[in-house]
């Protein structure tokens, strides 16, 4: 067994399912009982990152042996990833722990780990013998506990990204398989609280037929990166007008295989992503 070893890309920021209805309301204080409270902000994102200026060096994820999977930052020196078929949470250079109350007596399987902006929320898919379904895991003292989670989108498949604050609510991309026998692409959702979703539209450089997955946000809503068919890596830039610009090669990428699994940190400093075939890097400017 070898140390897990992602990609890793200096920035500042997947599955069948069957969603299933929102159980939970979180008691913030007695006036507030969103699940999470996006600031009051503008629309307007930072200057885009100079990609030509990006190095890659070796990096090894500590004190994991085996396949550890689709990490996301809860904040910007820890991370939560799968580990076969858990979840387990650690500092950027501290072996990791496994995560309590998400699991049950069903051996089910977890996945795809997708946090919000504040590191106590994240998006997850859930594999049994009983079904599938989406959830999300809020923290609770030291604990993570589980609820059903329900995006209002009618398709075959859904695989949540990770979530951000822009423009004053809650966004997150999301694949979408709309039918059993067709192709992913990207939708971009809004909402209030982060319970309840609208769909903002396809995303049109990731449309039917695209085979585009693992999306992830920055925490500012303005960096999206994801990958196609488990194969290359693509970033897209928000533009002044609030749409993305169309997606460009992620560089540097081009000639390694299986590139995919995308993990922005909120600082927009780190990039995580996997490419199994060659090993781990950092990218740094």
């Amino acid at each position: 067994m070898i140390a897990v070893r992602w990609w890793i890309a200096t920035l500042g920021l997947a599955a069948c399912n069957q969603v299933f209805g929102t159980d939970h309301v979180r008691e913030l204080d007695a006036a507030d009982t969103r699940l999470l409270k996006p600031p009051a902000q503008t629309d307007a994102c930072p200057a885009a990152p100079d990609l030509a200026t990006w190095k890659l060096a070796p990096r090894a994820y500590p004190g994991v042996n085996g396949s550890a999977i689709h990490p996301t930052f809860l904040d910007d020196d820890h991370v939560v990833f799968n580990y076969q078929g858990k979840f387990y949470q650690g500092g950027l250079e501290d072996p990791p722990t496994k995560l309590v109350g998400l699991d049950d007596d069903t051996g089910a399987m977890l996945y795809g780990a997708s946090a919000a902006p504040g590191g106590d929320v994240f998006w997850y898919e859930r594999y049994s013998n009983l079904g599938a379904g989406l959830y999300y895991a809020r923290a609770v003292g030291d604990r993570w506990l589980a609820h059903t989670a329900n995006f209002d989108v009618v398709a075959y498949s859904l695989e949540p990204g990770s979530a951000a604050f822009y423009a004053g609510e809650v966004r997150m991309v999301v694949a979408i398989q709309p039918k059993v026998d067709g192709r992913w692409e990207l939708h971009e959702l809004g909402s209030p609280d982060g319970e309840t979703w609208r769909d903002l539209g396809v995303l049109p450089f990731a449309a039917a037929g695209s085979d585009a997955i693992d999306p992830m946000l920055s925490s500012d809503g303005c960096v999206l990166v994801y990958s196609i068919n488990e194969l290359s890596l693509w970033i897209a830039i928000r533009q002044p007008d609030g749409a993305f610009a169309p997606a460009v090669r992620f560089p540097g990428t081009e000639t390694f295989p299986g590139v995919h699994q995308p993990a922005i940190s909120p600082n927009r400093a780190l990039i995580w992503f996997d490419a199994p075939e060659t090993g781990a890097f950092q990218v740094t400017p």
